[in-house]
């Protein structure tokens, strides 16, 4: 039997994640699943402990499977907000010093950042 998780006040937590803007919901067990896919890429792109990956997307199931992943080898989350532009990613990656970019938006990753 699984119990349901329940917060501070003994209330249920929510099982799922809604995109307030399409209404698509994501469940426990979907953004599980993709956190594990997108793990198993990370690492195989050699991504660990230590490691920085910025993850530039909203806020759909997506961007909490991908944070999660993220975490589950080890690195840190850079999360940037989807109308960051190029020129803003361009600045902040050169700060970061990213091993992967993780990009989820309609903008196209200026090319001295692709690889």
């Amino acid at each position: 039997m699984t119990r349901a998780a329940r917060g501070a006040d003994g209330a249920p937590l929510p099982q799922a994640v809604t995109d307030w803007r399409t209404d698509e919901t994501w469940s426990a067990e979907q953004i599980r699943t993709q956190a594990n896919g997108m793990a198993a890429e990370l690492a195989r792109r050699g991504v660990g402990r230590g490691s920085k990956v910025i993850a530039w997307h909203g806020g759909d199931g997506r961007f909490f499977a991908d944070m999660f992943a993220i975490w589950q080898v080890g690195a840190c989350t850079v999360a940037l907000n989807p109308n960051t532009t190029s020129a803003e990613l361009e600045t902040i990656a050169e700060f970061v010093g990213p091993a992967v970019i993780i990009d989820r938006t309609d903008t196209r990753i200026p090319e001295a950042l692709a690889t």
